[in-house]
């Protein structure tokens, strides 16, 4: 069975990558529809939003490109990884260590230690790494810099700044200008963060956004789940379905319906509602059912 495939009716460039549990790998873009690129299920997939998708399969990690198609860089499987550059990428090979892959140069190893979270700086060379025993560190242009000795439950990265979340020890940002702050006292049940502001759950004290220096409550109960889209833009899920919260206009309710997983990018948000189908949806033109199957993973930028 084949995903519904859109006609061509827009310019409009949107795309997003799929793992459909059982079908492969697909693509949908606004201008094509939908475009398989793997028969096999990944178990993760990435992009880095110019073109590059990393996928790790059963045969190692591959990198795909609309006009090169599959590259592979290498039979191991990696633990994690995070796109970090333009075509370029970090994988954690579990015991093998921390590796790069870059488009001019190939491999590299970064570190002979496990990490157990990754996280990219935006779409420079900056890669925030948290080592189990060893704390926070900051690799930037081949060194690495120790941001703390202790180690976060999540970290939130941006191009020059890392929120990390020290549990009982609050909510902090590291920031190439100020080094650490501590913004909340208290621990957060969930971060995201986007264009320089973080929000968070901080369950029966509800969500809040961080943003140039100050807080503000958004809803006094804590969602189910949330998805940062900007710093002025928010998804969040509460009991009541999914939400949208501008800081121009506050909330809207998008659907009663509870999605299981969301992706948010440059061209809106992509809403997997289980048994009912993936969904797009778009402040102009409001949702549009892509596929009624269910999908396993969803990517977009």
């Amino acid at each position: 069975m084949k995903p519904h495939v859109e006609p061509l009716e827009s310019r409009d460039l949107a795309t997003v990558y799929v793992d459909l549990n059982g079908l492969g790998l697909w693509q949908w873009r606004e201008a094509a529809g939908w475009r398989q690129l793997a028969q096999e299920d990944p178990k993760e997939i990435d992009t880095d939003g110019q073109g590059n998708v990393f996928a790790s399969f059963a045969s190692g990690l591959w990198r795909w490109h609309d006009d090169d198609g599959w590259q592979h860089l290498t039979r191991l499987v990696p633990e994690q990884f995070v796109p970090f550059s333009i075509g370029d990428v970090v994988a954690d090979f579990g015991g093998a260590g921390l590796w790069a892959w870059r488009d001019t140069a190939g491999w590299s190893q970064l570190s002979s230690l496990d990490a157990g979270q990754l996280a990219a700086g935006g779409s420079t060379s900056t890669i925030y790494a948290d080592f189990p025993g060893f704390g926070l560190w900051r690799w930037r242009q081949g060194t690495w810099s120790q941001l703390s000795p202790w180690n976060p439950e999540e970290i939130v990265a941006e191009v020059d700044a890392v929120f990390a979340d020290f549990g009982v020890s609050g909510l902090w940002r590291w920031a190439v200008s100020t080094g650490w702050a501590m913004l909340a006292a208290q621990d957060p049940e969930g971060l995201s963060g986007r264009g320089g502001a973080v929000y968070g759950d901080f369950g029966d004290l509800g969500l809040w956004r961080w943003f140039d220096g100050e807080w503000r409550q958004l809803a006094a109960t804590n969602p189910a789940s949330l998805e940062a889209a900007g710093s002025h833009s928010a998804y969040a899920v509460f009991s009541s379905g999914l939400w949208r919260w501008q800081a121009e206009t506050g909330w809207r309710h998008l659907s009663a319906s509870i999605p299981s997983s969301l992706s948010t990018g440059t061209f809106g948000l992509f809403a997997d509602f289980g048994t009912l189908g993936l969904w797009r949806w778009q402040a102009e033109t409001g949702w549009r059912h892509l596929t009624a199957l269910d999908p396993e993973q969803v990517t977009t930028f």
